[in-house]
């Protein structure tokens, strides 16, 4: 397998990182995973195309494997994509349903079992990435210096 990657010092993880350092930026808890280096990477091309799902894997896996053996707080994956092919609202999530498919799929070829995995039946993408409202898709502010 893939070995896991962390793409921290790549230039779109370093605009992130200095996105979260600003002062208007709201979440102790991105601040929080920063401060503690503990914010994990992987810089994908498209997230219209499966490409990296083999990148991305083994960077999730090892998040688990970490967490597992050190529940320590604020460890968090980011996965972020080179390319912005300017999708609305309604198209990014359906390229995000599909990552997030291709990957349960390889989670399952690689014979990985989990009594936490959901059905999909009725299951809703959150808007946000939850705890501080990270947005799953760049923001207007964050693109600025991804440009």
């Amino acid at each position: 397998m893939i070995k896991a990657s962390n793409d921290i010092h790549h230039r779109l993880a370093l605009a992130f990182q200095h996105f979260v350092k600003a002062p208007d930026f709201p979440c102790v808890y991105a601040k929080s995973a920063l401060a503690r280096q503990q914010m994990r990477f992987v810089v994908g091309r498209d997230i219209r195309s499966a490409w990296d799902d083999l990148r991305i894997m083994p960077s999730l896996l090892d998040l688990a494997q970490f967490y597992r053996a050190d529940p320590i707080l604020f460890q968090s994956l980011f996965v972020l994509f080179e390319k912005d092919a300017g999708l609305d609202e309604a198209s990014f999530e359906k390229n995000l349903r599909a990552r997030v498919q291709s990957l349960t799929d390889k989670d399952e070829w690689l014979g990985q079992q989990s009594k936490r995995r959901s059905t999909g039946s009725g299951d809703s993408l959150p808007a946000n990435g939850g705890r501080c409202g990270l947005r799953t898709r760049r923001s207007k502010a964050v693109n600025q210096p991804w440009a």
